[in-house]
């Protein structure tokens, strides 16, 4: 517990939704599995919280704070319409 599997799982999906480094992927074409249905209802929320604040960071309507992984992912993401 505590070693930060969940948010890397989640910046992961992050990843391949914006298509960094692979062609872009929809959260319904991603497979993510844990072991009990607790963890996968975290793990989903997490997972959707992600998107989200992404989806608002890049739309511009926010920064991304000290968020390191979201600040490279916008950096990284081509100009231009999103």
């Amino acid at each position: 517990a505590g070693t930060g599997k969940t948010w890397t799982i989640a910046a992961l999906v992050l990843r391949l939704v914006l298509g960094h480094g692979a062609p872009p992927r929809t959260p319904d074409q991603i497979l993510v599995m844990t072991f009990t249905r607790a963890a996968t209802r975290e793990l989903g929320d997490r997972i959707r919280r992600r998107l989200a604040d992404a989806a608002v960071v890049f739309r511009g309507e926010a920064g991304a704070g000290d968020d390191r992984v979201l600040t490279g992912l916008l950096a990284a993401f081509p100009a231009g319409e999103a």
